[in-house]
């Protein structure tokens, strides 16, 4: 072997890491025993759960500063500089529990990290590496809404519990984040980016006397979802409560994803027409005309939903054969009648200083009609997935203010 590329397990050189990105992993778990083969190694671990893992994937994720930048964390090595015909010549643990490899044809060396290997073992087949389950609910009773009071001796814990509650539930109130126009920028830009639209990057929510959508006005909102004329709706929607003083004006909620498997479960011919017919979602504006064609609701290969598109009043024709025109629209009136049900409803007013956050491609809204007394003044703004998911799994708030 090369004494350029003899083994750095050991080496004090500043430039060696022992992960190749900026993660931090642990386990329990130690190494028992390593096999190689033609496409790869296979661990068995201590708990006798064995993963396989790719040499490719491993030579390209080699820690040497010649593979990987010490500084960046990204790969120096071009893949396709990497021989085709690399193969392993020993696979081995070492004392501190490390792997060690030795490749072919180059008789190069590399050390592995074994709580790196446990955790991309466990988590490759997975989508939403490092966040947690969500959970579906009907409604909450009084005490067990998700909602968390923003501590100031503790924001960081307090923003991250409640990015939290969003991902598991789809839904979450802060409280206490102020009542000036500037505190729901304040908040957000902590951790992520506010997605604009043509609403502007913040829109006010109140009533206006030529409104250019039904939010402006008092009446009724039936529950839907914002923005399904676009490829991609916003994923989460934030409002922030400067004012509700209104009778009534209650802002209504429900879980799509709980709707859509209880119509699967009750009514599965409604459940197959709105998974398999597509119907034009049109804005109605004069300074823009948005249109996309998309089911109402829309699974994943495996089936599993993710997405739910229920706009009451933005929708152009069904694209369909008249047999399926006449399928969607009772498909279409049995989840809304379903969505209706206050069983399935969640009634929460919002206080001033309140910030109710939740997933719009997956929780439905709306409100109660306002009342002619009072005043209800809502700030609101969107965000993409990324930001949020990026301070979940990094576990902290990059930008506290």
């Amino acid at each position: 072997m090369n004494s350029s590329q003899s083994s750095n397990e050991n080496s004090k050189n500043k430039n060696v890491i022992k992960i190749p990105d900026f993660r931090k992993y642990i386990t329990k778990k130690k190494i028992k025993d390593i096999s190689f083969h033609s496409s790869g190694v296979h661990i068995t671990w201590s708990d006798d759960i064995t993963y396989s893992y790719n040499r490719f994937w491993l030579r390209e994720n080699a820690t040497d500063p010649e593979t990987t930048h010490p500084d960046s964390r990204e790969q120096l090595l071009n893949l396709l500089n990497i021989p085709d015909n690399l193969s392993i010549l020993s696979a081995e643990i070492t004392k501190s529990g490390s792997m060690r490899i030795v490749w072919a044809p180059l008789n190069y060396e590399s050390f592995y990290d074994p709580s790196w290997l446990r955790f991309w073992g466990e988590n490759r087949l997975k989508k939403n590496v490092g966040l947690p389950d969500t959970k579906l609910w009907k409604n909450f009773s009084s005490h067990d809404f998700p909602t968390v009071n923003l501590l100031e001796d503790k924001q960081e814990e307090s923003l991250l519990k409640w990015l939290h509650h969003l991902k598991v539930y789809g839904l979450s109130v802060l409280r206490g984040i102020g009542d000036t126009t500037k505190d729901l920028e304040k908040v957000l830009e902590a951790f992520g980016i506010i997605k604009e639209s043509n609403f502007g990057k913040v829109f006010n929510v109140k009533f206006e006397e030529e409104p250019i959508s039904n939010a402006y006005t008092n009446i009724e909102l039936p529950l839907h979802g914002d923005l399904c004329t676009r490829q991609f709706m916003p994923k989460y929607q934030f409002l922030h409560c400067l004012e509700n003083s209104s009778e009534a004006g209650e802002s209504l909620l429900a879980d799509g994803f709980m709707l859509a498997e209880i119509l699967k479960e009750t009514e599965p011919l409604a459940f197959k027409a709105l998974t398999e017919i597509n119907v034009h979602f049109i804005n109605k504006a004069e300074s823009s005309d948005y249109q996309w064609v998309e089911k109402v609701i829309i699974l994943d290969k495996s089936g599993k939903v993710v997405e739910i598109r229920m706009s009451p009043w933005l929708r152009g024709p069904v694209c369909g054969t008249e047999e399926e025109e006449e399928m969607f629209y009772k498909a279409f009136r049995t989840f809304m009648r379903l969505a209706q049900k206050n069983e399935l409803q969640e009634k929460i007013k919002l206080q001033t200083g309140d910030l109710l956050a939740f997933d719009n491609t997956r929780v439905l809204h709306g409100r109660n009609a306002i009342g002619k007394g009072g005043k209800r003044w809502l700030r609101g703004c969107y965000m993409d997935s990324d930001d949020v998911d990026s301070a979940l799994r990094m576990g902290r708030i990059p930008r506290l203010p």
